[in-house]
């Protein structure tokens, strides 16, 4: 891949998979293999996108996604899991999960899903900041 193109490549960091999920993964992403691990990275990191097991050996998932969106609550997340319950599918989704992965993870598209989030926020920051140009001298909003 070419220079230019890893700058425009969105940031994945992935979290609690199995060495087998990570096999096509380590050169496209950021792996950790606990919560804490994540938490510490998102301090002074900034990711495009979160993709986390629904296993993790340190908190249960939802409990690490619920304390991240509270820190981080832009943070976008899709979730990898083999045997998701309904009810499990229902919180994800209300926590605001942009994909559910089951079974092999496609990490073509888990990084194409990173890039298109990376330009949808360059998108909003080029918008803000025309925003603010166009505002008047002495305007509040």
């Amino acid at each position: 891949m070419s220079d230019s193109m890893d700058h425009e490549r969105g940031s994945v960091l992935a979290l609690g998979l199995p060495d087998a999920e990570l096999s096509d993964a380590s050169r496209a992403c950021t792996v950790v293999d606990s919560a804490r691990s994540a938490i510490e990275l998102l301090r002074i990191l900034r990711y495009d996108l979160v993709v986390t097991s629904d296993q993790l050996p340190d908190m249960p998932v939802f409990q690490f996604v619920r304390r991240m969106r509270a820190a981080w609550p832009w943070q976008k997340w899709a979730l990898v899991s083999s045997r998701l319950s309904t009810q499990d599918e229902i919180t994800a989704r209300t926590l605001g999960v942009m994909q559910i992965i089951e079974g092999a993870v496609d990490w073509d598209a888990v990084g194409h899903l990173a890039t298109t989030l990376h330009e949808q926020a360059g998108n909003r920051r080029l918008i803000a900041s025309g925003e603010q140009l166009l505002r008047p001298a002495g305007s509040s909003r």
